[in-house]
């Protein structure tokens, strides 16, 4: 699940999908929305490098690529 979400996220980031981002995006870290919106990184790929489901948590270490 940690991964996918990690995907999914990616997803929305690099198609500008912010509705997206702000519903999966925990409120109490969550920028406003005009932060999410504008100029942003052009990104190019995603690698997964480890992730671990704990219920109700997990984590995902990744590089995201971009220019």
């Amino acid at each position: 699940m940690p991964e996918a979400l990690m995907r999914a996220r990616f997803t929305a980031f690099a198609l500008g999908m912010t509705e997206v981002l702000l519903a999966t995006w925990a409120p109490e870290t969550r920028p406003p929305r005009h932060a999410l919106e504008g100029a942003q990184p052009r990104w190019l790929r995603l690698d997964i490098e480890a992730s671990e489901a704990q219920p109700p948590e997990g984590w995902v270490r990744f590089q995201a690529l971009g220019r």
